[in-house]
């Protein structure tokens, strides 16, 4: 939050000029209720910030209900920014693990920059109900903060870009397993060569701080570095005291490093007995672009 007041060096407060220019701000797609069928998606809604401020983003919101007025959280998403030509995850991932509402928003690991100075910006977001019955009417909301640079005098908007030019260097991250879910039959498990594996790619170092799932019933993990065989438990976990969702996420006492081109499987047993378990993991990360 920018300091409302600043100190001179007198001891003497005063109001700081940049709070002037700074709101809180939401930002809605177009359309800003999505209406899918049974397994229908949309691809692209735009989320458009125009050239009056900058937008720092820094929570993540829906509200979705079926035909009959049910909650129906059971659909994906994918977002990009053609700004930087870069996607925010590496597959569609389940709305339970990252969205929240007003009350407990889903918080972003890193508040992420659109920076408006030459050109309006937009984040482009997929969207996929998964449910097999019931159609889904959606509205998702950014929320985050305006800079209003414009308007602003010189040194506010120096000001601005200083903080702005170390926004850049990192951004937020979702990583989630290839093809982004998979489905155990009852008492199943996943171990060795047949887990599945969170993948990081050769574009930046990816560094988590917090991990959320959503699945049909219970299941136990445990997570393992795929090259040197190490597992960051003794033994395996249920998901009650391992995996968190989008408003109550798990939060690591240290952050996972994952470094390029590095992998960590996730051994996985089904504790459900349904005859089929849909689960969907959730890595909250920092992308790090020094290198």
């Amino acid at each position: 939050m920018v300091p409302t007041y600043r100190k001179r060096p007198s001891g003497e407060l005063y109001i700081n000029k940049t709070k002037r220019h700074v709101r809180s701000f939401w930002v809605l797609g177009d359309p800003k209720t999505i209406s899918l069928a049974p397994g229908g998606s949309l691809l692209g809604v735009p989320f458009e910030v125009d050239t009056q401020g900058h937008f720092e983003w820094a929570y993540l919101m829906a509200h979705a209900r079926d035909q009959i007025g049910m909650v129906n959280s059971d659909f994906t998403l994918k977002i990009f920014d053609p700004g930087t030509r870069r996607d925010l995850m590496n597959e569609p991932i389940h709305a339970a693990t990252i969205c929240g509402t007003a009350r407990r928003p889903g918080i972003l690991t890193e508040t992420y920059l659109l920076n408006t100075e030459n050109a309006g910006r937009e984040l482009q977001i997929s969207v996929q109900n998964l449910h097999p019955v019931y159609d889904n009417n959606i509205e998702i909301v950014l929320h985050g903060r305006r800079w209003y640079h414009k308007e602003s005098p010189p040194d506010v908007q120096e000001e601005m870009r200083s903080y702005f030019m170390h926004k850049e260097r990192t951004t937020h991250y979702w990583l989630t397993t290839k093809g982004g879910s998979f489905v155990l039959t009852a008492g199943q498990e996943l171990l060795n060569n047949l887990a599945p594996i969170m993948e990081a790619d050769d574009e930046a170092d990816t560094e988590v701080y917090k991990i959320t799932s959503f699945s049909d019933g219970p299941f136990e993990f445990r997570l393992r570095e795929l090259a040197s065989g190490k597992t960051i438990s003794n033994d395996f976990v249920r998901v009650e005291n391992g995996w968190g969702n989008a408003e109550f996420p798990f939060v690591f006492q240290e952050s996972l490093l994952i470094e390029r081109n590095y992998d960590i499987a996730v051994d996985i047993r089904d504790l459900s007995g349904l005859q089929q378990n849909r689960i969907f993991l959730t890595f909250h990360a920092r992308r790090l672009w020094y290198r």
